[in-house]
């Protein structure tokens, strides 16, 4: 793709879909089928992977199509790799790995990708999704059993990171698998300040 207006849209579709998520969901599908319009249309660009991977989101979340979903969530990853674009890297990585990839592979494969993101997250300054890349790290090392001690103060770790970088909404689902572990290991008055 090498149309500047095309290029801008890319951009835009790219960064509306956190919130769009957040605020009303019923929008995904259409920016993500726009980003696979142009895609199609116009030659790929970095951001075709990030579309292709929440295409990937829709088809085995909503559609359930989860053969097809893991194949296109592999295809954003595999053309993420060929334009190796950092700035998509993060978006990328976490809607693969949070929402596609654990219907076909064990959960704990999804660990290393998604502190891959967080750390491109941080790099790149895509900090919407340091948050989810984070967040999700430790929902699903908690989910497959990791040692509670551990995980506690990494979840901790991520609370105040949450709450220097002002991602209050993620923050605020974070506290409260904080508090659960906490609860776990016996330590409910510890408790999370809110």
């Amino acid at each position: 793709m090498t149309d500047p207006y095309k290029l801008a849209a890319m951009r835009i579709l790219s960064r509306i879909w956190g919130s769009a998520y957040m605020a009303l969901p019923a929008l995904i599908p259409l920016t993500v089928l726009q980003i696979m319009n142009l895609s199609v249309t116009s030659g790929n660009t970095s951001i075709s992977a990030f579309g292709y991977a929440c295409y990937g989101l829709i088809l085995v979340e909503v559609v359930r199509y989860l053969q097809a979903g893991y194949k296109f969530g592999q295809l954003g990853v595999t053309v993420l790799s060929r334009f190796y674009d950092r700035e998509v890297e993060s978006k990328t990585l976490e809607v693969f790995n949070a929402f596609v990839r654990h219907w076909k592979d064990h959960v704990k494969e999804t660990l290393p990708p998604l502190m891959q993101g967080y750390q491109s997250g941080l790099d790149t300054g895509d900090l919407e999704f340091v948050a989810y890349c984070g967040y999700v790290y430790c929902y699903y090392s908690y989910s497959i059993g990791k040692q509670l001690s551990s995980l506690e103060k990494r979840i901790a770790t991520h609370v105040d990171l949450l709450g220097q970088i002002k991602q209050e909404t993620v923050r605020n689902y974070s506290r409260m698998l904080h508090q659960a572990t906490l609860n776990l290991m016996g330590n409910p008055d510890q408790g999370v300040n809110w």
